[in-house]
């Protein structure tokens, strides 16, 4: 049976994904690799159907928003990892995407604009609240845009630190 998410994904370039050398899971995804498109719904009623389709899986958890709320086109993603493609992370950057540090060096996330100010006033809410209110759903594509430093070449690297450094300047930080 195919999943409401597997029709909407479209192998857009074939790749090798460089985490594939950690060794973890590589023996169970065959290659190739893909730059895929459509990880994110573009309609409300995709979404539904997908977050639908997944909660009706036995021992199934919660489920994001998996709706694409910004204007542009989505990122493409690597198959094995779900790293999202350097280019598409840089045009994100200048765009005023964030960047969200992880506690591995080689792995970010990049948010769209506002969502850290966003999430302070969400956890003071929920702080205010108590626990046993729902947390609001905010505007986030779930799973997060993944940024793995495997993917970007020497040229790629450079681009990105000079968006960065734009974003610092126009930002004022």
């Amino acid at each position: 049976m195919t999943s409401v998410r597997q029709t909407r994904i479209q192998h857009v370039g074939e790749q090798e994904c460089p985490r594939r050398a950690e060794g973890y899971a590589a023996a169970m995804f065959p290659l190739p690799d893909y730059w895929t498109t459509g990880t994110w719904a573009s309609t409300q009623e995709e979404a539904d159907a997908e977050v639908a389709e997944f909660m009706a899986r036995p021992g199934a958890g919660g489920i994001g928003n998996v709706l694409w709320l910004y204007p542009g086109t989505q990122p493409r993603n690597c198959s094995f990892c779900g790293g999202g493609h350097p280019d598409d992370l840089i045009a994100l950057i200048r765009a005023g995407w964030e960047m969200e540090p992880t506690d591995k060096g080689y792995k970010r996330y990049v948010n769209p604009p506002g969502h850290r100010e966003y999430m302070k006033e969400l956890l003071a809410y929920i702080g205010a609240v108590g626990s046993e209110y729902p947390k609001p759903r905010y505007p986030s594509p779930v799973p997060p845009v993944k940024l793995y430093v495997y993917h970007f070449g020497p040229e790629q690297i450079a681009a990105f630190n000079q968006a960065l450094k734009e974003q610092r300047e126009t930002s004022g930080e």
